[in-house]
């Protein structure tokens, strides 16, 4: 009986200690790893929610300055698609009045008589004439004309050379004019080359289903 127990515990073996540093050495190795990962994800998510509290401040800085542009009394820039011809033409007479240097207004040798106020219907075409502006405008020079910067001039334009037009298609629920009141003051100047004469139009944008 003995000399089987003895059989049986000679078949006992355990861990040599080259297999228990491997051992260590691969939990250590698989723990150190856990870390890192962890640590890398742990840094991105600190870094996204960063950049989403940005995102939500820069949505917020918008939402108040679209507030406080439409209370100034500009169109609503939701409704303005940069690429638009209609864009890219205010653009354009914006930059033209812009860099436009003024005439001296000494307002000597040019007549001019009063321009009754003008109707314009609502959902009118881009480049609309207004009015045929050498109507009230005499000289003996030849003279040209165009917007001055002043008031609501940013939506109307000289086309075919003595007309006032206008330079988007207006909606007259949405009034685009300094006083949000669908009347707009349009400052216009002709000038000979060397004196210059200024005067006012006022443009009703008329509402195309009254009622």
């Amino acid at each position: 009986m003995s000399l089987v127990i003895k059989q049986f515990l000679n078949k006992q073996k355990g861990f040599t200690l080259i297999e228990v540093l491997l051992a260590l050495s691969v939990m250590s190795i698989s723990v150190l790893g856990s870390l890192a990962v962890y640590n890398s994800i742990n840094s991105t998510i600190t870094s996204q929610v960063k950049v989403t509290g940005v995102l939500q401040d820069a949505r917020l800085t918008l939402q108040k300055l679209a507030i406080d542009i439409r209370k100034a009394g500009f169109q609503d820039p939701n409704k303005l698609n940069l690429d638009t011809p209609v864009a890219i033409s205010m653009s354009t007479n914006l930059l033209t009045n812009l860099t436009t240097p003024p005439t001296p207004n000494t307002n000597l040798d040019i007549v001019s008589t009063n321009i009754p106020s003008q109707t314009l219907i609502e959902n009118n075409d881009v480049n609309t004439q207004i009015v045929n502006l050498s109507l009230y405008f005499t000289d003996d020079n030849t003279l040209s004309y165009r917007v001055v910067n002043e008031l609501d001039y940013y939506f109307f334009t000289i086309c075919n050379s003595t007309w006032l037009c206008s330079t988007i298609s207006f909606d007259y629920e949405q009034p685009s004019d300094n006083g949000a009141d669908n009347v707009f003051d349009v400052q216009v100047a002709a000038t000979d080359g060397v004196h210059q004469k200024n005067t006012t139009v006022q443009v009703t944008l008329q509402d195309l289903t009254p009622g």
